[in-house]
């Protein structure tokens, strides 16, 4: 994850795209540090993935309190820059299939046991906040 990100980095600052360059170089310094300030260590993969979502849920804050167009373009752009490092999360119709399917097979659903059969076959591929929403809707829970 590391070195994508670094070679990323390198990348943009050879076509001296400085938006992108100072992100990356921000999140690798974050990143880095994760490591380095545990057991001086390597930050491991989850560890980095971890930074993103963090560094992605800080702008997706700062775009929901801005009215500036300019500003929200900037945020966008910064939001795929961190997309193209985390895995393809599922989209909301795949979700809700994968709740009614998982639902269906279990013997006694409840949305602990559904959140958690959820989690162990799709894993990251979900986005943990619309999973939640979509089984409490499936469950009658709002």
């Amino acid at each position: 994850m590391i070195s994508m990100i670094k070679t990323e980095q390198l990348k943009a600052r050879k076509e001296k795209n400085k938006f992108k360059t100072n992100i990356l170089t921000a999140l690798l310094s974050e990143i880095i540090t994760i490591g380095k300030n545990n057991g001086n260590r390597e930050t491991t993969n989850e560890e980095a993935k971890e930074v993103i979502r963090k560094f992605k849920k800080n702008v997706n804050e700062n775009l929901k309190i801005t009215a500036d167009t300019e500003k929200i373009d900037l945020f966008l752009k910064e939001i795929s820059i961190y997309d193209s490092f985390l895995p393809k999360q599922m989209k909301q119709r795949e979700t809700e299939v994968a709740v009614e399917d998982i639902i269906s097979t279990l013997e006694k659903p409840n949305i602990g046991n559904i959140m958690k059969e959820l989690k162990n076959q799709y894993g990251e591929l979900l986005d943990m906040v619309l999973t939640s929403k979509i089984v409490k809707e499936k469950m009658k829970f709002t």
